[in-house]
C-alpha cells in the first residue's frame, strides 16, 4: 500500500505548491490523497514525463470544474473583428437607424452573436455602447488585478471563522470581484470522487477527454484500494484492543464494567 505521507512529502507537495495557481492553502487531507493517486498514475502512465503529465492534468481538472487550481486571470476582452468584403473594406452596421438591412441582421446574429451584440449596441446609442465597453475593459484589469495566497485565506472572512456581521461589512467595503474571489476560495479543494462529493458535471465532463478519464479512473482504484486496507487496518486495530482489554482484565481479576465490554465486542464486529 502507497504511504501517503511520505509519497506526499517526496513528491507531490512541492511539486503542486510550485505551480503558479496552486492552492495550497486550502487542500484537507482528502485532496492530498487524490493529488497523491494522480502523482502515481501520472508515473505508470509516463515515468519519464510523468512531471509535466501531472500538471497538464491539473489544468485539465480545473477546466473540468475541479476546484484544485486557482480561476485563469480573464483574458483581456478584444472587440469582435468587423465582416470585411473582397477588397478587405469593412461591410456597414446592418442596425444602423438610417440604413436598416434586416437580411443582414439575421446573418450576423446568426453566424456571429457577439459582433451582432455590438453592432446593435453602437447603432442604437453610440455613447453608451461605448462606456459600457470601457466598463468591461475596467472589470477585466481589476479581476487580473486581483491576487490570493495564504495570507488571503488567513482573513478571508468565510474561511477564519467570522461572524455574519464582519461578513457584512466585508461585503459593503470589498470591490465585488474581491467578494466574489473570497467565497470562490472558501472552498476546500474537492475531487468528485463517489459519496458526498460526488459531482456529476465535473465527472461527465472529465470523462470527455480519453487520457484524463484514464487517469481519473486509475487514482479511484487507488482511493478504493486505500479505502479497503485502511477498514481492514481498523477492524484489527480494535479486535486486538478487544483481546487486549480481556487479558488485562484476567490477569488483574477485575471483571469489566459491563458497558466497556460490550463496547469492545461491537468495535470487534
Amino acid at each position: 500500500m502507497t504511504n501517503i505521507d511520505s509519497l506526499w512529502k517526496t513528491h507531490v507537495g512541492a511539486r503542486y505548491a510550485k505551480l503558479e495557481r496552486n492552492r495550497s492553502y486550502a487542500l484537507p487531507n482528502d485532496a492530498k490523497r487524490f493529488l497523491c493517486w494522480l502523482w502515481v498514475a501520472c508515473e505508470r502512465l509516463d515515468r519519464d514525463n510523468a512531471g509535466k503529465l501531472f500538471e497538464s492534468s491539473l489544468e485539465q481538472f480545473a477546466d473540468a470544474g475541479v476546484n484544485v487550481l486557482q480561476p485563469k486571470p480573464p483574458a483581456d476582452i478584444e472587440p469582435p473583428a468587423m465582416w470585411k468584403d473582397l477588397w478587405n473594406r469593412d461591410l456597414p452596421n446592418p442596425f444602423d437607424k438610417a440604413a436598416p438591412d434586416l437580411q443582414g441582421q439575421s446573418l450576423v446574429q446568426q453566424r456571429d452573436p457577439k459582433l451582432a451584440q455590438w453592432l446593435k449596441a453602437f447603432a442604437e446609442s453610440p455613447y453608451r455602447a461605448l462606456c459600457e465597453w470601457q466598463d468591461q475593459q475596467a472589470a477585466t484589469l481589476k479581476r487580473q488585478a486581483i491576487t490570493y495566497n495564504a495570507d488571503s485565506h488567513a482573513i478571508n472572512p468565510w474561511v477564519n471563522g467570522a461572524d455574519e456581521t464582519t461578513k457584512g461589512q466585508f461585503v459593503k467595503n470589498a470591490p465585488p470581484e474581491v467578494v466574489e474571489r473570497c467565497r470562490w476560495e472558501s472552498r476546500e479543494v474537492t475531487f468528485p470522487a463517489a459519496g458526498k462529493n460526488f459531482d456529476l458535471t465535473a465527472t461527465s465532463k472529465i470523462a470527455t477527454v480519453p487520457r484524463l478519464n484514464a487517469i481519473w479512473s486509475a487514482m479511484n482504484e487507488q482511493e478504493r484500494e486505500f479505502v479497503m486496507a485502511e477498514k481492514a487496518s481498523l477492524r484489527q486495530q480494535q479486535s486486538e484492543a478487544a483481546a487486549r482489554l480481556k487479558a488485562l482484565e484476567a490477569a488483574s481479576g477485575t471483571p469489566e464494567p459491563p458497558r466497556m465490554a460490550q463496547r469492545a465486542r461491537i468495535g470487534a464486529e
